[in-house]
């Protein structure tokens, strides 16, 4: 197979105003007649938000407030998105060579196993082996590159617990992601996909990610050796690589066969393709990431631990409303603090007049390594009463 570009091909699903799906570059989402990503699984759908989110943050993040407003309101230039995506294209080719995207940087000892065990709800060799493979059976999937992509981002986000040395994402296994969900603009319901992937973009000052001078294995794993993590005291934390890593961890080891490939249907988007992939070979004792808090996930701590941060994590039943509060406020509940994701912090600093929001929280409820139940909820975004204040202020101001 022939390396491609994440950068430059087409290979993102996503839906216009008509309701027509197509496949765009992330050089052309900038269109405003796009209006969602389309993916066939919803987690591939939450991969691909986070993994745009990611980009922009990573190469394009405003200085402050005033410069993300001047895109807020005027847009981003094609030449100058194009001009900050070319600067990490290196880091996104995706196919044998290293480096390539979310790949262990060398070739690996590790078992050949199907490529299907990318997927969560996969059954594992001990649930074949007892014949308890009932609802989701055996078999081998065949992906298409841009399926195969999308499968391998998604498990590097969500990696839950999976044996010993196979480590978990860099949020702990199946975390919940919230980000800012805009219901309209200006009265117009078709927000365009670059101004809800913007709100949740934030500017280096609020942020503490400042976009990097290099784009190296610091940021992206892939592009170096990987952190091994089978000794004692090997952790990866924040200060010993760039922050901006926490949208890009890797702590999984994987090497795809781009060799043996078949002819045929991909499973997934069930398109033709002369490239489907159907192998991997894994290995364990990939990153081990301690101390890292996520942008885009909110945490837990007890009061008497306080430095002690947890992702949240969803549990049977998904979220209900005694959590939502704690989505949106810094709030104490019993013993528990709860904190918000910073990107929902950061928008209340945003809001306007124009908008209609609310928060979009999604993720996987894992119980070890099995997947218990895939959760999505759309709830309102809260504001505090400084919040109602200023924004009653702005409407005053307005109304004169």
């Amino acid at each position: 197979m022939t390396q491609i570009s994440l950068i430059s091909e087409q290979w993102i699903p996503v839906r216009d105003r008509k309701g027509v799906v197509r496949k765009i570059s992330p050089l052309e989402i900038l269109d405003e007649e796009i209006v969602d990503i389309a993916a066939e699984r919803a987690d591939f759908q939450t991969a691909l938000w986070q993994f745009l989110i990611g980009l922009i943050q990573t190469t394009l993040a405003p200085e402050d407030e005033d410069a993300w407003f001047d895109i807020w309101e005027e847009g981003l230039e094609k030449a100058d998105l194009a001009k900050a995506f070319s600067k990490v294209g290196p880091a996104f080719i995706f196919g044998p060579q290293s480096p390539s995207f979310m790949q262990d940087f060398d070739q690996l000892e590790g078992e050949a196993v199907p490529l299907a065990a990318l997927l969560p709800e996969s059954p594992g060799e001990n649930t074949i082996k007892h014949n308890k493979d009932f609802f989701i059976k055996r078999g081998e999937k065949r992906f298409c590159p841009h399926c195969a992509a999308m499968a391998l981002f998604s498990l590097q986000l969500n990696a839950p617990s999976g044996g010993q040395g196979y480590r978990t994402g860099l949020r702990g296994g199946g975390p919940l992601t919230t980000l800012i969900e805009l219901h309209s603009y200006k009265g117009d319901r078709n927000v365009p996909l670059w101004r809800k992937l913007w709100a949740n973009v934030m500017p280096e000052f609020e942020s503490n990610l400042p976009v990097p001078k290099e784009f190296d294995a610091a940021v992206f794993p892939w592009m170096g050796k990987t952190r091994t993590s089978k000794a004692k005291g090997s952790e990866t934390t924040p200060e010993q690589v760039n922050p901006l890593q926490a949208y890009w961890g890797m702590p999984r080891r994987v090497r795809i066969d781009f060799e043996d490939l078949e002819e045929g249907r991909c499973d997934f988007c069930g398109e033709e393709s002369d490239q489907l992939l159907s192998k991997m070979k894994v290995q364990n004792y990939g990153i081990n990431y301690s101390g890292w808090v996520h942008p885009l996930t909110p945490y837990r701590c007890k009061l008497k631990t306080p430095g002690e941060l947890n992702s949240v994590k969803l549990q049977p039943g998904g979220l209900v409303w005694k959590d939502w509060f704690g989505l949106n406020e810094e709030t104490t509940r019993k013993d528990t603090k709860e904190i918000p994701a910073l990107v929902v912090e950061t928008f209340k600093h945003h809001i306007g007049t124009e908008t209609k929001h609310g928060l979009w929280g999604f993720g996987y409820d894992f119980d070890n390594m099995k997947v218990r139940c895939w959760y999505e909820h759309h709830l309102p975004q809260l504001l505090s009463k400084e919040m109602q204040s200023s924004l009653q202020v702005a409407q005053d101001k307005a109304a004169r």
